[in-house]
């Protein structure tokens, strides 16, 4: 196995070729999962293994989890299997539910989902985040329960697109002591807005990106967190920013344009152009931002295989993100809401 050190992204960022994926055995992918906790952007290169082998290396380090099934419990007051199967969900859920049963990969393994804008014979979506650019942002940004690692698969037509990256621990670290402290005590108030994740509007998805980014108006969740791995550094939530509580809306956007133009440079950021179709990206989800680019749309049908999952095997825990208690508590509260919106659900591992 052979390291090299991706540029930009400050201390951050690892390349890892020379590995064969479909041969590793569980202790040497364990410890590339050590590895990428450390470095909250792993590349790895080189390989050509199948959606089964993708789903079971990424399922060793911890489960996949997607948290939509929370806000459904909460709006039917029963498992979402139950609300299926006796025909409950209003009309936009039943578009929502008919879209992530499409965007499947493969039915055995449900947390596994295609980015692609390609469509089916009937004109349908057959994954998610469709085509050209997306800003900058992170996932569930503005839910407590955010899910903390993100693994992207390249499968067909990757060449042309860029997926880059933004580590935010370098800059929070580069700041003034007492600025760190005003930072520390922050909290975040985040709102929905069109077109501020992906400028291309596909009406059908809309819902799903709003559960997905911010299930709840006003909701609340702290600025400064630690990754799993025990970094500290920004949860910025780029995309559903509204303002600093207790700050007005103008001193909340100087502060929030000074984190995003001084943090988004060349010294914490890195484009990862596709060399080839299969390049595995992992990256964590806390306090790194990522994005998407489009080269004279010379990728428009690509197609990408997305996990997104907890980190419980390789930290030994539910993963708690937060100085304060309160949100880390909220947190535990909506992830048994979760346990209870999934019930009878069966998920591979």
């Amino acid at each position: 196995m052979k390291k090299t050190k991706i540029p930009g992204l400050g201390r951050f960022g690892v390349f890892i070729d020379d590995v064969d994926l479909n041969n590793i055995s569980h202790e040497e992918w364990m410890e590339i999962g050590k590895i990428h906790l450390e470095s909250l952007v792993t590349i790895i290169r080189g390989n050509d293994i199948d959606h089964h082998t993708y789903y079971k290396l990424i399922s060793e380090w911890g489960p996949s989890r997607y948290n939509r099934p929370i806000e459904w419990y909460k709006k039917y007051g029963k498992p979402v299997k139950d609300v299926v199967l006796n025909n409950e969900l209003d009309e936009a859920d039943q578009i929502t539910f008919a879209n992530a049963r499409r965007w499947q990969v493969d039915k055995r393994y449900p947390g596994m989902v295609r980015v692609t804008p390609k469509r089916n014979r009937r004109g349908e979506t057959i994954g998610i985040f469709g085509d050209g650019e997306l800003l900058w942002h992170s996932n569930e940004c503005a839910d407590t329960a955010f899910t903390p690692g993100v693994a992207l698969m390249g499968w067909e037509q990757m060449i042309g697109s860029c997926t880059g990256f933004c580590t935010s621990p370098d800059w929070y670290e580069n700041q003034t002591e007492s600025f760190r402290s005003e930072l520390d005590e922050m909290i975040v108030v985040h709102n929905y807005e069109p077109a501020r994740l992906s400028p291309v509007i596909i009406e059908d998805q809309e819902n799903l990106y709003k559960n997905n980014m911010c299930p709840t108006p006003d909701s609340e969740v702290p600025l400064i967190i630690r990754s799993p791995g025990g970094i500290k550094g920004v949860h910025l939530g780029i995309n559903t920013f509204d303002c600093i509580k207790g700050m007005t809306k103008e001193s909340s956007v100087t502060l929030f344009k000074k984190m995003r133009d001084e943090m988004i440079t060349p010294e914490y950021t890195y484009d990862h152009w596709y060399q080839t179709n299969k390049d595995i990206l992992l990256f964590d989800n806390s306090i790194t931002l990522h994005n998407r680019k489009i080269e004279n749309d010379s990728a428009p049908e690509r197609i990408g295989y997305r996990i997104q999952y907890d980190f419980d095997n390789l930290t030994g825990g539910t993963y708690l993100p937060f100085y304060q208690d309160e949100y880390n508590q909220h947190k535990l509260h909506r992830l048994d809401i979760l346990k209870k919106a999934t019930e009878g659900m069966e998920v591979v591992s």
